[in-house]
């Protein structure tokens, strides 16, 4: 399975953020130029975490973003769904009709428990985890 560039982005701008001082604000410059990320997708993507409590803001020449969540109690799961939306693993798992076959499909079911599952394991992990377990990599 392959991540959204988005959700990679709020990953990574988190972790960057998570080794801040309290108090001290990240820029969407910061993270873009330390990165080689997009500015404008960074930028909208703390725009989500900002409206999501995930984060709050500063504005100004100083201004900047912070963490404002406690990250163990934020899982993987909800950060798919501030960045991303509710999101399936096929196009028919929350009531999307763009699929023209849903009526003959013999896998539903089968897709729907696997989506299930893959739920859990999301939900099971939380942000702080994920971007712990990526800083002991060598």
């Amino acid at each position: 399975m392959k991540f959204n560039r988005k959700l990679e982005y709020a990953l990574m701008a988190l972790k960057h953020m998570h080794h801040k001082h309290p108090g001290e604000v990240t820029s969407v410059k910061e993270i873009s130029d330390a990165y080689g990320c997009s500015p404008d997708v960074t930028a909208k993507v703390l725009q989500k975490l900002c409206r999501s409590g995930v984060l709050s803001s500063t504005q100004g020449i100083q201004g900047g973003y912070m963490i404002k969540k406690d990250l163990n109690k934020l899982n993987f799961y909800d950060l798919s769904n501030i960045v991303l939306g509710k999101q399936g693993i096929v196009k028919c798992i929350h009531g999307s009709n763009n699929c023209s076959i849903k009526s003959s499909c013999n896998i539903i079911k089968p897709i729907s428990i696997l989506n299930s599952r893959i739920e859990g394991f999301y939900r099971s992990l939380s942000v702080t985890q994920i971007i712990r377990e990526a800083s002991h990599e060598h």
